[in-house]
């Protein structure tokens, strides 16, 4: 009984000091963004995780007319459950009409200001299940974004 006691003791300060570690892959991220912008004008194409950086590729119907894009973002910081995430290029160019749209229009979890976008994680269903906990780790990894939630 004394060893399971310490077994759980050892479980709940490691889950203290380094989080729980939440993996989210790119085809998980690709459908969120499709279902959440499902009917809207703007469609969500392909993300591609790599070391550190992240490309969005996509399209946004202006008068009609599809315009193609694609994002390069990367970490810049995280807070509480929030992400922040820096554009480090947009293509075919970065104006705020089609930042605003992209970013700002179409959610409540994300927002953009002077090229960062913020990211409120409850809007990633396998994060928004662990209630509780802030981030305590990001990182962008091939393939992949995990997310470490501590107590």
């Amino acid at each position: 009984m004394r060893s399971l006691m310490m077994k759980i003791k050892e479980k709940v300060s490691n889950l203290s000091k380094h989080g729980l570690a939440i993996t989210i892959t790119e085809e998980t991220l690709l459908f969120s963004a499709q279902e959440y912008l499902k009917d809207k004008e703007i469609t969500i194409t392909k993300i591609d995780v790599q070391d550190n950086a992240t490309l969005i590729n996509g399209a946004i119907k202006k008068m009609g007319l599809p315009i193609k894009f694609s994002i390069t973002i990367a970490p810049e910081g995280f807070n509480e459950r929030e992400v922040f995430l820096r554009v480090v290029e947009m293509k075919p160019l970065n104006n705020k009409w089609l930042n605003n749209v992209i970013f700002n229009r179409y959610s409540k979890f994300i927002s953009y200001n002077d090229n960062i976008i913020q990211l409120n994680i409850d809007a990633l269903e396998k994060v928004k299940k662990v209630r509780i906990g802030r981030i305590s780790n990001f990182q962008m990894q091939e393939g992949k974004v995990v997310v470490s939630i501590g107590i």
